[in-house]
């Protein structure tokens, strides 16, 4: 999930900018660039509550975490929120 989303943030900016960035971070990098160019992209994962603000944090993380921390792992409940958002 991470993966998509990061490469779906740098296809846009591959676009526009011709630049591919070697980043992995959505927020204040992949994400915000991307919605300067996409604005539609910025509203894609919700940030309204404490638990949603985790959860992206939690995505965010997902790639470094997955490859490099032995303890990183997600919840089916966080897995379906996301695979659900991003599947409407």
């Amino acid at each position: 999930m991470h993966q998509a989303t990061e490469t779906a943030y740098k296809t846009i900016l591959l676009v526009f900018t011709q630049y591919s960035p070697h980043e992995h971070y959505f927020h204040e990098t992949l994400g915000d660039e991307a919605g300067k160019y996409v604005p539609s992209v910025i509203g894609l994962f919700p940030m309204e509550t404490p638990e949603d603000r985790q959860r992206f944090e939690d995505l965010d993380y997902a790639y470094i975490g997955g490859r490099y921390d032995r303890n990183y792992s997600i919840s089916r409940e966080d897995w379906r929120t996301w695979s659900g958002r991003c599947g409407s």
